[in-house]
This record gives structure tokens, sequence and C-alpha cells, in this order.
């Protein structure tokens, strides 16, 4: 088993402190999130990659003034999206001002018929969804846990299996399934601090407030 990342603070305030390894972690959590974005935006990869690391610059350079308010589900990611959604735009904005023959009021005509790269998905409340992001953060933790416990959290917590019926696949007590359950969970809490809110009381993964 691996070493458990500091938790004596939030992810956020640890990179709000430099703290390096969280900022590593920041970017493990959510770089496969803005890679989706870039791509549902017609993104080629190279490009995906540009951009990301221009979201991040921003991110590392305003993180400071993101504060989440009390209750609001989603408030990082979608504060996220937004940024992204700026370099999206940036790129193809750059795109149709380098273009040969492109130049002054012919430029700003060009930019102002450049479609929206996002469509429907600008307005897509589900895009700013945590679900995908607790997944992955239980995948970054699973290496401190041994594998039955891991086993038995993610049957019960993500395959959203009853407790018993997991006892006896494992051979392992109720009382043994649901104390892995809630130590795999209360250490993902530990991660997500500040960042996502994971429900205390339902049985699967479910974002809470």
């Amino acid at each position: 088993m691996s070493r458990p990342s500091q938790t004596s603070s939030t992810l956020l305030e640890r990179i709000r402190e430099c703290d390096q390894e969280a900022w590593v972690r920041f970017v493990d959590l959510y770089g496969p999130t803005l890679y989706g974005w870039c791509r549902a935006a017609r993104l080629s990869d190279d490009d995906a990659a540009d951009v990301i690391q221009d979201t991040f610059r921003a991110v590392a350079r305003y993180l400071d003034g993101f504060k989440r308010e009390s209750g609001q589900k989603g408030a990082l990611t979608a504060w996220l999206w937004k940024v992204t959604q700026s370099k999206i735009r940036n790129h193809w904005q750059r795109i149709a001002r380098s273009e040969p023959g492109q130049g002054g009021s012919d430029a700003q005509r060009r930019l102002a018929e450049l479609p929206d790269p996002f469509g429907d998905l600008a307005d897509d409340e589900s895009v700013t969804g945590d679900g995908s992001l607790i997944i992955r953060a239980a995948e970054l933790i699973r290496p401190e846990f041994q594998e039955s416990t891991w086993n038995a959290f993610w049957r019960v917590a993500i395959d959203e299996q009853p407790t018993d019926v997991v006892a006896k696949q494992l051979g392992i007590s109720v009382a043994a399934v649901r104390q892995a359950n809630y130590r795999v969970r209360r250490r993902l809490r530990q991660e997500l601090q500040g960042v996502v809110t994971v429900s205390e009381e339902h049985p699967s993964l479910e974002p809470g407030i």
C-alpha cells in the first residue's frame, strides 16, 4: 500500500500553499475531465493538450479568487468548465486570425461567424457533474488499501450490490464489508474535501451537499 497524501488541510488549501504533490493530484483528478471537454469541442489531441496546459496555468494563477459557496454542489467543476470554455474559444479565435488573407475587419467578421464549438454542451448541466470525478478520485487512492478492502468497498459503493451479497461473495462478515466501505469512503471524503462533497449516507457514491 502506498502512503496516503496529507489530509490535514483541503486539496485546494494545499495547492494555494504551493504544495507540489497536491498540484499533481489536482491535475490527475481533473485532467481527464478537461480532455473530454476539449475533445467534445472538436479539438485534436495536440490542440487539446495545449488548451489543457493553458487552462491549468490560468487555474494556478486565479485559484485564489475561487471560493466555494456553502452548499453549492459542483462549484469548482463549474468554474473549471468556464475557464476551459474561455481557453477553447481563444484557441479557435487564434486559428481564425492566423488564416491567410484574414486581417482587420475581415478577421473580425470571421470571428463573428465562428461556430460555437460547444453546441448544446455549453448549457448541459451534466457537464459539470461530479460523479466521474469521484470515481477517478477513488481510483487514485486505491493503492492505499488492501485488495480485499477495496473489493468490498467497490462492490457496495460503485456496483451498488447489497452488503450481505458482497459478504457472501468475498467470504467475509457483513460487518467487515461495512467497515471496508466506511474506511475507503472516509478517505475519499478527505481527499475531496473542499472540492466535492461525497454523500455520507447513500450506499453508492453519489455527490452530496
